[in-house]
């Protein structure tokens, strides 16, 4: 990171990992078998560092953070209707193909997530995910 990124304000944010274990985590996206926990493992708090990474004097990329930020205007922001989800997925999709140069982009998974009880039902959106994870 480059000294002038250091400069950029952060914040400390207490993140959960999986805490290391012998035993295969599992977790279930849905309901779980009767009798069977959602998820196993024991959550391990770790205080991370966190900026905003609009303000970095150098963009990320997505070859060197595995991440990027780009400028462009997305003109679908509602989730309330198939329509809208769909059109918004559409221009994600171009956005993507224009960007990294892919002949074809698939949108497999739109998920909503909220932590309110009345948006979720609303929206049918899900929890928030309280585990580090990627996807």
């Amino acid at each position: 990171m480059d000294r002038i990124d250091l400069e950029v304000p952060a914040i400390d944010a207490v993140v959960n990992y999986l805490a290391p274990s012998a035993e295969k985590p599992v977790n279930y996206t849905f309901r779980p078998p009767p009798g069977v926990p959602r998820r196993s493992g024991t959550p391990e708090p770790h205080t991370v560092s966190v900026r905003n990474a609009r303000a970095l004097a150098r963009r990320p990329w997505l070859d060197v953070e595995g991440f990027a930020l780009l400028d462009h205007p997305i003109g679908s922001r509602s989730f309330r209707d198939e329509e809208s989800r769909s059109a918004y997925e559409r221009e994600v999709e171009e956005v993507l193909k224009s960007t990294t140069g892919a002949d074809r982009v698939v949108v497999f998974d739109h998920t909503l997530r909220s932590a309110s009880p009345e948006q979720r039902a609303e929206l049918g959106a899900r929890d928030p995910v309280l585990y580090v994870h990627n996807d």
